[in-house]
């Protein structure tokens, strides 16, 4: 949503403008926020990869045969020894890491004014102020 406003000041038309504006838009920053934050949390994985090279795809296998498509079966217990994720494995620098369960969309709110001034026939001046100001955003915060 936008809004913009001209008002002539002084002289004739055109020749003093002042403009000022107003926006505001929602922040879509994507999954990969929530993948670098969950997936930085220390501790095993479960692999669902399909392919031919790790022996869990057959060779030949087309696309249009669902089952053979169908991801590898999870085990319902863990199975140990569980294969640490970080290198070197649970240092002391390790961190938990969730979403907070209030999270919010994140918007912008940006806003613009300018003096534009015709100093000639093809002359004109016309400084410009611009604000943006993100609110909500996501982002790691230290607890």
């Amino acid at each position: 949503m936008r809004f913009v406003y001209a008002v002539p000041l002084a002289g004739e038309w055109g020749q003093t403008v002042l403009r000022a504006g107003y926006s505001i838009a929602f922040v879509r920053e994507g999954s990969d926020v929530m993948n670098a934050v969950i997936g930085a949390n220390p501790g095993g994985t479960v692999s669902a990869t399909r392919s031919i090279a790790l022996n869990s795809l057959a060779p030949g296998t087309l696309f249009r045969d669902r089952p053979a498509l169908a991801p590898p079966t999870i085990p319902a217990a863990p199975t140990y020894p569980i294969t640490p994720t970080s290198n070197p494995p649970y240092s002391p620098s390790d961190s938990a890491n969730a979403f907070l369960p209030n999270l919010k969309i994140g918007y912008v709110q940006s806003s613009s004014a300018n003096l534009t001034r015709t100093l000639f026939s093809k002359l004109a001046m016309s400084p410009i102020v611009v604000r943006t100001f993100g609110i909500n955003t996501t982002s790691m915060r230290p607890t």
